[in-house]
């Protein structure tokens, strides 16, 4: 189970007491929801992710040492197939496409306005 509940009957770490972890049957996420205050959750998400960056800066410092692999080169290298070259009709076909949309949309306000009157 990946989310949280809260449940107000269940203060920090009390547990009820029909709570028995041993006892067949039992299953945790049907009778007891911990109580963890939402200030609690952003300081350990917040703790996590200083650990994580920390974690990333050694790696990155101690890569090819200590049996660590050395990281892939991650410069950009030109590809074998070269992009292809620009569309010369694709402006003249765009210019197009707005001209006809101008005059169906003035098309639509004369219509509109020879109805009403």
């Amino acid at each position: 189970m990946d989310d949280l509940h809260l449940d107000s009957a269940c203060q920090g770490s009390e547990l009820p007491d029909d709570l028995h972890p041993f006892r067949p049957g039992f299953e945790m996420f049907k009778t007891y929801f911990p109580v963890v205050a939402v200030d609690d959750l952003q300081e350990m998400h917040n703790h996590f992710q200083e650990q994580l960056d920390n974690g990333m800066k050694d790696l990155a410092a101690k890569q090819g040492s200590g049996g660590l692999p050395k990281a892939p080169d991650t410069k950009p290298v030109a590809s074998d197939v070269p992009p292809p070259p620009p569309d010369a009709s694709a402006e003249k076909a765009l210019q197009e496409q707005q001209a006809a949309a101008d005059q169906t949309e003035a098309q639509v306000v004369k219509e509109a306005f020879s109805q009403g009157s």
